[in-house]
């Protein structure tokens, strides 16, 4: 690995440190005294089978990631042109970029999205509330990379939406985190080839 890209995946790393430090920071503010608990909350589900989880989250991400490069093929979209997007090429075509993409982003995103962004206020919000805002801000986060892409942007939405329906009916973040990065290593895999 040559320096540059020793930086890079070092910077990338340190993006997904913050975000979890900012979850944190909310964790602390919203359950202090109760934070352990809460964090422990998050990753088991009383109402599924471990088992069970891994199959639904590796099942429904391939069948998003392969529904999702149905609809670009169909669409003719691809990445656009731009800083972000360009970076993102740049990581997937390492060794070692499918790393931060498959492991990194579904643990952080979803801890934070998910997790803390859902879980804090699952029993103060209507459901529909939290889905729709929790989507939004999920598509919000990746416009930069997506830029001017509509359909990116749609599909970005409806993977948000789907994500958190998934925590709220499982009650925790094992199957989204399987989705998301089965569905980044399906997406991945095709824009490598494009690239």
């Amino acid at each position: 690995m040559t320096y540059e890209e020793k930086q890079l995946q070092w910077a990338i790393w340190q993006g997904f440190f913050l975000l979890i430090l900012i979850g944190l920071g909310i964790v602390l503010i919203f359950r202090f005294g109760e934070m352990l608990p809460f964090l422990q909350s998050l990753f088991i589900s009383e109402k599924y089978s471990l088992p069970l989880q891994i199959m639904a989250g590796v099942t429904i991400g391939f069948l998003v990631g392969f529904l999702t490069l149905y609809l670009l093929k169909w669409t003719k979209t691809t990445l656009p042109e731009n800083e972000l997007a360009d970076l993102l090429r740049t990581i997937l075509s390492k060794p070692v970029g499918f790393v931060p993409v498959v492991i990194g982003a579904p643990l952080v995103e979803e801890f934070l999205f998910r997790g803390v962004l859902i879980g804090l206020f699952l029993d103060i919000l209507p459901i529909w509330i939290l889905l729709i805002v929790n989507a939004f801000l999920f598509m919000l986060v990746h416009v930069p990379q997506y830029k001017g892409m509509p359909i990116l942007h749609g599909i970005i939405f409806f993977v948000g939406l789907l994500l958190a329906y998934l925590f709220i009916i499982t009650g925790a973040l094992i199957v989204p985190i399987l989705v998301h990065a089965v569905y980044n290593l399906v997406v991945g895999i095709a824009m490598r080839k494009m690239a």
